[in-house]
């Protein structure tokens, strides 16, 4: 009994973790001859988050297929949106493509409640960037880890692009 209460509490929590973003009510939609579309919209159900937000905006910004995504803070009716893709992206790709990300961010959030650099290398998929080794001595782990960062920088400048918009400070000490 015990084991099923506490199954159902667990789906409970999923649900609510990992409610499903909608897109509800179109502002206006224009398709171009060139295959890329221009909507605005709004979507349902997404958390009150900045830090998810502006992750799903820098990942959608560094997709071939978006050229812009725009979310704009909550209000009666949802989240506003602008968006331009590259092809004329349906409601159900579009919700598909959010909901990924949501659950996404969300999952490795409870997998990482205190851990903001673990949480933030697997999000953005940079495992491989230099973390801070205290040795104790401070002014030599800090040249050293600033030396072995920028050589990172320098070799990856398109996984970086991905992570600059971060405040790099969560990745030291």
């Amino acid at each position: 009994m015990k084991r099923t209460v506490g199954l159902i509490a667990v789906l409970f929590l999923s649900m609510q973790v990992f409610t499903q973003v909608t897109i509800t009510a179109y502002e206006g939609v224009k398709d171009y001859d060139n295959g890329h579309r221009i909507a605005y919209f709004y979507i349902q159900n997404l958390k009150n988050d900045k830090d998810f937000v502006s992750y799903l905006q820098a990942e959608l910004k560094n997709d071939k297929d978006f050229s812009r995504f725009i979310i704009y803070p909550q209000n009666e009716k949802g989240n506003r949106v602008m968006m331009e893709a590259n092809y004329p992206v349906t409601n159900s790709q579009l919700s598909s493509i959010i909901n990924t990300f949501y659950k996404r961010y969300y999952q490795l959030k409870s997998k990482y409640p205190n851990d903001k650099q673990s949480f933030y290398l697997e999000l953005y998929n940079v495992q491989d960037f230099p973390v801070y080794i205290d040795t104790g001595n401070e002014k030599q782990d800090e040249e050293n880890y600033e030396n072995r960062k920028q050589e990172w920088i320098k070799n990856n400048p398109e996984r970086f692009k991905k992570i600059k918009h971060l405040s790099l400070d969560i990745f030291s000490k």
